[in-house]
């Protein structure tokens, strides 16, 4: 549970940063952080319960499209 919290506080984080103090770097530094930490949920989760392992394939799918987003705009400038 201490790592679904945490990657929750992480992906908390990830917006005011990115949009709010407009710091694209900092902000994939935090996004690249939350893929492992969701990785590592998941493979937690599946432990438990591979329903909940299931549940979270499309918001990894999500957090990594958010990822190449971000490191695209960090590229780009």
């Amino acid at each position: 549970m201490m790592f679904f919290l945490f990657q929750l506080a992480l992906n908390l984080l990830w917006s005011p940063i990115f949009f709010k103090l407009q710091a694209p770097t900092a902000s994939l530094i935090v996004i690249i952080n939350l893929v492992f930490l969701v990785i590592i949920t998941m493979s937690k989760f599946k432990k438990v319960e591979p329903r909940a392992f299931w549940l979270m394939v499309p918001y990894l799918c999500w957090i990594c499209f958010a990822t190449l987003l971000n490191a695209a705009i960090v590229y780009l400038n």
